[in-house]
């Protein structure tokens, strides 16, 4: 059974619960013959799906059932190799088999995963292209998303573009793995590794990546802001992150960050939840800084 949607509905004969969608091709009405066969013991319908079910599962088919086709996720990888990716060659691959939405999100996310320490600019040029096909940015695979899967890599403000790129696509800043808030272990990537991470290049491109997620409104657990806005400042900014910068001002044996506009060198933030009242300058911070 297709719906509109172009996805395969089914039903497990013996429990009657709704099982697995298959991954098909995107073109309305085209049904791909490479999808990945549904196992015979679940094509057996009982009753008619309820609409109201029928409403709660489109919104959610992509965050936990839909498969993506791993005939054409290897054939991409294979095209996309390691950077620089030829986007010419892939944009034509596109064009002739124009994959839906879970595959495209499991080629970038596979891409991670195998080539983090390569993603250059010309990831950011892939990503760019596949959102021009349609991704879903807030699915799970295999318990990995690909927002999150981002910071992994350290190329300078790859990461931090790219996930704008993502929540301009969709993205969910308040995405959550089962009951854990994503943004959560990015903020606490970026408490631990203040101390820790020695590699300051690697560290600043982990505070951007953060900055993107706080712009687009990422939360705390109980609510709150994860940052302290200085009077006529607002989140937005952290939208444009390469407008800003920040510095660690050692405080015993934590850190307080100070984030800056690059260009005043004025304080337009804080992660201190009680910070000073005085505004902060750059120039006045003996302070481990960003690049």
């Amino acid at each position: 059974m297709i719906n509109d949607k172009g996805y395969v509905i089914t039903r497990n004969k013996k429990t009657g619960k709704l099982m697995k969608y298959a991954a098909r091709h995107s073109i309305p009405g085209v049904i791909d013959e490479s999808l990945i066969p549904v196992p015979e013991e679940e094509q057996i319908y009982t009753d008619p799906i309820p609409e109201d079910e029928m409403r709660h599962i489109e919104y959610d088919y992509m965050r936990t059932i839909m498969i993506p086709n791993p005939i054409i996720c290897e054939e991409l990888l294979a095209l996309c190799g390691a950077a620089p990716v030829d986007i010419d060659l892939v944009h034509s691959y596109l064009e002739q088999h124009y994959p839906d939405k879970a595959t495209l999100t499991k080629v970038l996310l596979e891409y991670i995963w195998r080539h983090a320490e390569e993603c250059g600019d010309s990831f950011y040029d892939l990503a760019e292209l596949f959102c021009e096909y349609g991704i879903e940015p807030n699915a799970f695979y295999d318990g990995m998303n690909v927002m999150h899967m981002l910071n992994l890599i350290d190329h300078e403000y790859v990461a931090a573009d790219v996930l704008k790129l993502f929540f301009e696509n969709g993205g969910d800043p308040g995405l959550t793995d089962h009951e854990d808030s994503v943004f959560l272990d990015v903020d606490f990537d970026v408490c631990f590794w203040a101390v820790e991470e020695e590699a300051r290049e690697r560290y600043d491109s982990l505070v951007h990546y953060w900055m993107v997620w706080v712009g687009y409104g990422a939360k705390l657990p109980d609510g709150r802001d994860p940052i302290t806005l200085r009077s006529g400042c607002t989140i937005e900014m952290f939208k444009n992150h390469r407008n800003l910068d920040f510095c660690l001002e050692a405080k015993g044996k934590d850190y307080t960050m100070h984030i800056f506009d690059r260009k005043t060198k004025w304080e337009i933030a804080t992660d201190d939840p009680c910070p000073d009242q005085n505004q902060t300058h750059a120039g006045h911070l003996d302070g481990r800084c960003g690049q």
